[in-house]
This record gives structure tokens, sequence and C-alpha cells, in this order.
């Protein structure tokens, strides 16, 4: 009781810090993202693939113009393998840098060579500037092409009050610009493709290892941990659906909440036995349950089968037990044996990780 009296105090507290408006708030969340090792081993190969390919092109055609499509090759390369499908989030930059080429180029050969001050210069750029401006506060894609937009359109134009650009240099330097960008998507695409039915399997095998790993006991982090790690990989699978949920995306998300739920209780039945306050064949009964977690393997039901075991021993201790402190432990026990059984009835598709995952 104390223990709830202490966190619901905290809870309170964070609501009305959140609604009290701080002035030089520095609050920052303590946010410590999982090293995925695969992941930055593939975007890793593919962006030394787009730097060799982009290098290679420059050395075998010798065009002026190649340091600035292999600097753009570099660029997109370095911008874009941090994320987990380098593809879909390079292809706005692309298209954003190809807009910035068409609107410079009626800029530059038709409307720009009749300007004869920086007023007029400034006219004629205010409403280009300003659309992408807009599209910049448009959700979703729409943002990632306006930014790419607004950040070359300048650069392809090149704005000044005592020159402007000329149109050989537009025709050199514009094209070499969007084809680094390209040639850095091309490569993206061709080498290790992104899959996302791929990426959604290596997710789950990840979070059954997990769970395998907490039952034995070589992974305890703390519930906030854990929480923060199974709510990324929700993200993530939010991140890889297609435009609208389906039905195999809402399995996997009732899967990964399930394992959440199951990490959780895990963790309570290690706080139950480091208490030490159970009889021995209770004790025993969880740690079998936590060695069958441990060494499940594909479809199987043992997990479910040896909680509904524990369960049975411990409620027959109910009746007997008489400290208090062992009392609350065999409740928060039981309780979490309930759920677990159900859990893992409920999710024996999602955790055989031998196949793939196919809601019934």
């Amino acid at each position: 009781m104390v223990k709830l009296l202490v966190e619901l105090d905290r809870v309170l507290a964070h609501i009305v810090a959140a609604e009290t408006d701080t002035p030089k708030d520095h609050f920052r969340f303590d946010r410590h993202p999982e090293k995925d090792v695969t992941l930055a081993f593939n975007n890793g190969l593919r962006a030394a693939a787009a730097l060799c390919f982009g290098g290679l092109l420059w050395e075998v055609t010798a065009w002026p113009e190649g340091s600035t499509l292999a600097m753009f090759v570099a660029v997109t390369s370095t911008r874009f393998s941090s994320f987990e499908n380098p593809v879909m989030a390079a292809s706005g930059f692309l298209r954003g840098a190809v807009w910035a080429a068409v609107v410079s180029f009626f800029l530059v050969f038709w409307i720009l060579p009749d300007q004869a001050n920086i007023e007029t210069l400034l006219e004629s750029l205010f409403l280009p500037m300003l659309v992408g401006g807009l599209a910049l506060r448009a959700p979703g894609a729409v943002a990632a092409t306006a930014a790419a937009y607004n950040n070359f359109l300048p650069f392809m134009v090149g704005p000044a009050n005592h020159h402007r650009l000329d149109e050989i240099n537009w025709l050199n330097t514009t094209p070499a610009v969007v084809l680094g960008i390209g040639l850095g998507v091309l490569v993206f695409q061709l080498v290790l493709p992104f899959n996302p039915a791929n990426e959604r399997w290596r997710l789950r095998r990840k979070m059954v290892s997990d769970l395998q790993r907490l039952a034995t006991g070589s992974l305890i982090p703390s519930s906030a941990q854990w929480i923060a790690r199974s709510g990324e990989r929700l993200a993530q699978i939010i991140r890889h659906m297609e435009t609208t949920p389906d039905r195999l995306t809402e399995a996997y998300l009732t899967g990964a909440i399930g394992s959440m739920m199951t990490g959780l209780l895990i963790l309570r039945l290690h706080n139950v036995l480091f208490h030490n306050l159970l009889p021995a064949p209770q004790k025993n009964a969880l740690k079998n349950l936590l060695q069958t977690i441990g060494n499940m393997q594909g479809y199987t039901l043992a997990p479910a089968q040896a909680a509904q075991q524990a369960l049975a021993i411990l409620l027959q201790a109910t009746s007997q037990m008489t400290n208090l402190s062992a009392q609350i432990d065999l409740g928060r026990a039981i309780g979490a044996l309930e759920v677990m059984q159900a859990e893992f009835e409920t999710n024996a598709i999602f955790m055989d990780t031998t196949r793939r995952f196919k809601p019934v």
C-alpha cells in the first residue's frame, strides 16, 4: 500500500508539472534507444556501396561536376543510413530535389534574366518559397519533400544582388545534385533491399528472445526500461505497416503488447523469488515456469501449462500462509500467473519464431 501511495504521489506530481508552464524548463526524457547491430550493419553496407558507386562514376566519366555528384551521394547515404527504411526516407528527399530543379529551371532560364535589381529578385522568389514553406507544415511525406525543396531551391537558383546563376552553370550543377541523390536512393533499393515482412519477423524473434533472456535472468531491466524498449518496438511495427492498418499489423501489435505484458510479469516473478518468502514447493513451481519459458522452441503451449501448474500449487498455499509479506508476494505471483497463462495460450502462434506469423 505504501508503495502504491508513493507511485500515486509521483504520478500526480508529473501531472501538475505537465500542466504548469515552467520558464527555462530543461527537462528531457531519459531515452536509451536499443542498439540494433543488424540494422546498422545493413545500412553501413548500403552507404558504402553508394559511395563507392558514386566515386566510380566520377572516376570513369571524368565529369567536371563529378565531385558534386559524389558529394550528394555521400549526403544522401550519411543522412538516411540511420533510418530503418532508408529508401522510404530518402524518396521524399529525392522528390524535393526534383521539384526544386523544375522550379529553378523556370526561374533561371525565363524569369531571372529579366530582373534588374534585388527587389524584383525577391518578388520572383517569394511565391516559390512561400509554397515550400506552407508545404513544410503539411503532415506525412509532403513535409519531407518540402524540406528538401526549401533547402535545394536557393542553391539551384543562386540568388545574389550582384550576379545571377547563368544557364551553363545550372546545366552543370543541378543535374549532378539530382543524379547524386537519385543514385543514393537507387543503391539503397538494390543493396540489401528493405522488406517490411522480413523486418517484422526479425523484430518478433527479438521480442521472443528477450522474453527468454528475461526468464533465464540474463536480461534484467527495470520495469520502465522494459516498457520503453517494448514501446519502441510497437512504434517500429506501426512504421512498417502500409498506409492503413491491416489484419496482420493489428495481430502483430496484439502480440507485441502481450509480450510487453508477459515481460513485466516475468520481472514480477523474479522480484517475488528475490524476496525468498515463499515455501520451497511454490518457489520451485515459479522456477520451473521461468525455465520452461527460457527453453521454449517453436509452437508450444508448455509455458501456459507450466503457468497453470504453478498457479494450482500457489493457490494451495493461500490458506496456510501466515506471514503478511509472504501473503503479499503470493498474491502478486498468483495474479501474474493467471495473466501469463492466458497470454501464452493466446500468443502461442506469435511466439513461434520458426515460421512467418499468420494470424488465425
